[in-house]
């Protein structure tokens, strides 16, 4: 039988391995039919193609797939991690870290449930008790065990918060208690830093964020109809130039190539 799944309880900030999942969206602004997905920094469903990509604490990309067009990162953890895992062969923890995009409480059950860490921040949209009293009354990080309904009673989650002047910043992880407060908030802004980082480089000579094709064979244009063309000439033909000059355009215009 395959050897049980790491436990999390194993978690140091000295002995794991930090893995971050992201995914990037990449616009198609072509005439091929392709499916659209959600854009988040334009706030509108777009064409294009999606990817999810997996990088580790110092930036390095370790996996790449395309997915949907419309799928959500949250549906990609579990699997992702599981890959990680084969792929890696190693019986040191694993530690998923992802934005608000990859949150779910499913997500965080089954990774919970598969032996794997997670720290990951909390989208505005969950239910959260008052923030402000976990945080402490300065900048700093407070923290405590989060009770949700849909939360399972094995995937003992705490609640991070991180208070800087006014903002009030949520995060969850199932790391132990053995790991701090604010080293669980640093390993999550480290990945994501770095992250960030990979992004602002590629831009500066990459078009990343727009396809040039839509990664298959390209189809010829389709060519407009006959009617379609003797309408478009003679519509041309009747607007502008003298009557020869008009009549020959929109002969010229009718003929299907």
């Amino acid at each position: 039988s395959p050897p049980p799944p790491p436990s999390t309880t194993r978690c140091t900030s000295r002995r794991q391995r930090q893995m971050c999942i992201r995914d990037s969206f990449k616009s198609y602004f072509g005439q091929e039919p392709i499916d659209k997905g959600w854009v988040p920094k334009r706030r509108m469903a777009h064409r294009g193609l999606a990817d999810v990509l997996v990088h580790d604490e110092r930036g390095r990309i370790w996996h790449g797939f395309q997915v949907g067009a419309g799928d959500g990162l949250r549906e990609h953890v579990l699997s992702t991690a599981q890959q990680l895992r084969r792929h890696l062969a190693t019986q040191e923890p694993i530690v998923m870290a992802f934005d608000r995009g990859g949150f779910s409480f499913e997500a965080l059950n089954a990774l919970s449930d598969g032996g794997f860490g997670y720290v990951a921040w909390v989208p505005a949209t969950v239910s959260l008790p008052a923030l402000a009293t976990i945080a402490p009354a300065d900048d700093g990080i407070g923290e405590q065990r989060w009770h949700h309904d849909k939360l399972e009673s094995n995937n003992r989650a705490r609640l991070l918060v991180q208070r800087d002047g006014e903002a009030l910043l949520p995060m969850v992880t199932n790391l132990p208690e053995e790991v701090s407060a604010a080293e669980a908030m640093t390993m999550l802004r480290k990945v994501r830093g770095w992250q960030e980082n990979d992004i602002k480089a590629a831009r500066a000579f990459a078009h990343i964020d727009r396809l040039v094709d839509r990664g298959g064979a390209v189809r010829a244009p389709r060519r407009p109809s006959c009617a379609k063309s003797r309408a478009q000439g003679a519509a041309r033909a009747a607007t502008s130039g003298p009557p020869a000059y008009r009549r020959a355009r929109g002969h010229a215009a009718a003929v299907c190539r």
